[in-house]
């Protein structure tokens, strides 16, 4: 028998590699692709709640920017400028409905208090003379719902902030 080589793994061992190897490497390519699959998710994920955090962004700042024109429009109106509170109300609506759009629980509840607000300022500010005791309560009450309203917008975009930040 010198002539017959013989091997020293015994063939249950062979056949053994021979089933694993390739399950390994199949299992390995599949770990791969769940990988990518979740970074993939995590990516659209994060994109959809920055561009989220951006609409909240700039439907706040328009309100904020129609809000601020409101007081000058009524002073000017009970000044008995020329100034139309028209424009002044129709983009303060405006803004509030691009908050309804994109932030539905401000829109629900403290939006309207402060429109009503607005548009009370408004009404009195034609009516009535500067100076009155019902137009001080008026822009008074819509100062303070302005200031409370821009609160809880600041803290819905401080939510968003930080649930970008934990990712």
């Amino acid at each position: 028998m010198l002539g017959t080589v013989t091997s020293m793994n015994p063939i249950w061992l062979t056949i053994v590699l021979a089933v694993l190897s390739p399950v390994s490497a199949l299992a390995g390519t599949w770990i791969a692709g769940v990988r990518t699959y979740r970074l993939a998710r995590l990516t659209v994920d994060t994109g959809r709640e920055d561009s989220n955090h951006k609409s909240r962004e700039d439907a706040y700042k328009k309100f904020v920017v129609a809000a601020r024109a409101i007081g000058p429009a009524a002073r000017a109106t009970t000044d008995g400028g020329d100034t139309d509170a028209e424009p002044a109300l129709a983009a303060f609506r405006d803004a509030g409905a691009g908050i309804d759009l994109c932030s539905p629980e401000l829109a629900d509840g403290p939006l309207p208090t402060v429109l009503d607000a607005g548009e009370r300022l408004l009404r009195l500010a034609l009516s009535e003379p500067r100076g009155s005791a019902g137009l001080v309560e008026a822009e008074h009450d819509y100062n303070e719902a302005l200031r409370q309203f821009r609160e809880l917008m600041r803290a819905d975009l401080a939510v968003w902030s930080n649930s970008e930040r934990r990712v």
